[in-house]
């Protein structure tokens, strides 16, 4: 998932009525779709098409950093994930499934 304000720099975006995002907090009120970005994070690369978009402020304005997105369970399981603690990196590696 990408934050409005990310996707909007980025791309167009369109609202989405006939989509439903639901979390602990609730139910998110207006969920938009980013037309196409590109995610890159790590040594990845990826291109996609219909991401699903809500504003992410409450979010950033609670932790002190901007939250540009949210990388979920599906896209996760797919990577080999590496945490430098010393030098503060984080690393992902793309993991084929057998």
């Amino acid at each position: 998932m990408l934050a409005l304000n990310a996707a909007r720099d980025v791309t167009k975006v369109h609202g989405d009525p006939n989509m439903h995002v639901k979390g602990l907090s609730g139910s998110v009120n207006n969920v938009y779709t980013a037309d196409k970005a590109v995610l890159q994070f790590g040594h990845l690369r990826q291109e996609n098409l219909d991401l699903t978009t809500f504003d992410l402020s409450h979010l950033s304005d609670g932790v002190g950093t901007e939250i540009s997105g949210i990388l979920g369970f599906t896209l996760l399981r797919l990577l080999e994930i590496r945490i430098d603690y010393r030098d503060g990196i984080v690393d992902f590696a793309y993991k084929p499934q057998p």
